[in-house]
């Protein structure tokens, strides 16, 4: 099955391109493209995204705001990386979700 449309299959399409590209560094393009690995570069994908958004955000909003500098930016940068690769993950997993969910009903009927 392919990815589901709408705006979670692009994010899921999004996270799953983004895990292929960490794996391919890791382990090389032709294992990286396993089926079998789908999941993982799903949540890997998620991860990595989301967590960057976090570090950028981290860094980035404080500097609209008067009060929020007094944080040293190393630690802005890692609190916002962690909430973000938190937060990737709980989304890649509620996708992950969805997507086999999708493939249930299309293997049942």
């Amino acid at each position: 099955m392919a990815s589901p449309g709408g705006a979670a299959g692009g994010l899921y399409a999004t996270f799953e391109g983004v895990g292929q590209i960490f794996y391919t560094f890791l382990i090389g393009g032709q294992r990286a493209t396993l089926p079998k690995l789908r999941t993982h570069r799903v949540v890997v994908g998620g991860i990595l995204s989301v967590g960057v958004a976090g570090v950028l955000s981290a860094l980035i909003l404080p500097l609209a705001m008067d009060g929020a500098q007094s944080v040293p930016v190393a630690q802005r940068a890692a609190g916002g990386g962690l909430l973000g690769a938190l937060a990737g993950l709980v989304l890649a997993m509620i996708l992950e979700g969805y997507v086999s969910s999708l493939r249930s009903e299309e293997h049942t009927s």
